[in-house]
């Protein structure tokens, strides 16, 4: 793969695994949709899943065999850790068979797509085929919404599938609106922060705000424009925290005029005693760093963990929960060795993106945005082995290292250094 490839190539290969990506995104955003609409038992969304994973899998085969021509060496070492990871954790503890494989059905779409981003050679067509189907994702995760405002007995609180749902298409405009500075994308970006605001949860926002700052500073922006915009960033946000609880009253208001009763604004301005709250998170920690320290080298597995977690919640949890951080979660499932330094390893990636050439800024887009809604995401909600964006994101980051190589290895790199 040369450098001309990656910004060139547009074959009919290219196309298939462009097409597959997009199609599972929008695949995703129907199954969350259906979530919504069709009130069905624990059994029944078991063969929804079952079903619509057959789909997605159906659906990979043409872009398999494409893989299996173009990265062979990466398909079976990452489909290999995948059966080794879920086969030890399965040995360990036997009983946990039926969490496991509900796992490992979702970790095996979420591998699909995963990598096929990996085999991608033209990741500019690709985030140009993201920017297009933002807006259907976006519109797919506003219908429930829409759909309870016009109902009379609709509950307008909040939403916590909406929001991780409308994290993608909010990140992906505001980085179009980074790349073109076209107002169309600020505006979609504020009206999507206006609905998170609105019926969302407070993670998103940290989601939204870390893609932001990684936009900002990894951008080409000269060191004294980036001075001047922090100075004014810092001093705008100084105020909105020692005036929080008049803006946020106002928000509030206006919100609950509309027919949203925003959680987010009560929690982060109208109360002083739920702003910071973590919403009982601390004792799930707790208890996870517990069991993290009973089995410190090797670890509880996939599914052994959600076991001796649930066992240890009991007297505050009578369903099943999880780690809520995806750190604890990967210590707890191998060990403080390995989960402690996948976790520093996934927490400061977006450090390399510096080693990156700007003509390649479309990569460093979707690396920001799969960061935020596959690794920043899951610092306080889901789980890492269910969620499609934490595999991309992995795909991306072993992409990038991949990337950078190429990058300070050619020969135009290397006469430019002796110069």
């Amino acid at each position: 793969m040369n450098e001309l490839a990656l910004s060139c190539h547009d074959d009919v290969s290219e196309r298939e695994l462009r097409r597959f990506i997009t199609f599972s995104l929008l695949w995703f955003s129907l199954y969350n949709l259906l979530q919504k609409v069709l009130m069905l038992p624990d059994s029944s969304w078991q063969m929804v899943t079952m079903v619509y994973g057959l789909v997605l899998l159906l659906a990979f085969v043409p872009s398999f065999l494409i893989l299996l021509s173009r990265v062979p060496q990466t398909l079976f070492v990452s489909l290999l850790v995948l059966v080794i990871v879920y086969a030890t954790s399965y040995l360990a503890f036997p009983e946990s068979l039926s969490l496991l494989s509900r796992g490992l059905m979702w970790s095996g779409m979420a591998w699909c797509i995963a990598i096929a981003t990996y085999g991608i050679v033209d990741y500019r067509a690709l985030y140009r085929s993201l920017v297009h189907i933002s807006y259907w994702i976006a519109a797919i995760a506003l219908i429930p919404i829409i759909h309870n405002f016009t109902s009379a007995q609709g509950d307008m609180t909040y939403d916590i599938g909406f929001s991780y749902a409308m994290a993608l298409p909010t990140i992906i405009h505001l980085a179009e609106f980074a790349r073109t500075r076209k107002s169309l994308f600020l505006l979609l970006f504020l009206l999507e922060c206006g609905m998170l605001l609105a019926v969302g949860v407070r993670g998103v926002f940290m989601c939204i705000a870390v893609a932001g700052l990684l936009l900002f500073f990894t951008s080409r922006i000269d060191f004294l424009s980036k001075f001047i915009c922090t100075v004014l960033l810092v001093f705008v946000g100084g105020i909105c925290y020692f005036f929080r609880g008049e803006i946020g009253q106002g928000l509030y208001e206006l919100f609950a005029a509309m027919g949203f009763e925003s959680r987010t604004l009560h929690m982060l301005a109208v109360s002083d005693t739920e702003g910071m709250s973590l919403s009982r998170r601390e004792f799930i920690w707790d208890v996870t760093w517990n069991l993290i320290k009973s089995r410190p080298l090797l670890g509880w597995g996939l599914g052994g963990g959600i076991m001796a977690l649930d066992r240890g919640l009991a007297a505050y949890y009578d369903v099943s929960t999880y780690p809520h951080n995806l750190y604890l979660e990967m210590m707890l499932n191998f060990g403080i060795p390995i989960g402690l330094g996948l976790s520093l390893w996934l927490l400061f990636s977006p450090l390399k993106l510096k080693r990156l050439p700007a003509k390649w800024c479309e990569f460093r887009y979707l690396f920001i945005i799969f960061y935020a809604v596959g690794n920043v995401a899951l610092w306080f909600s889901s789980q890492y082995f269910r969620t499609y964006a934490f595999f991309v994101f992995v795909a991306l980051l072993l992409r990038l290292r991949h990337l950078i190589r190429q990058w300070e290895n050619s020969p135009t790199t290397a006469t430019s250094s002796k110069i």
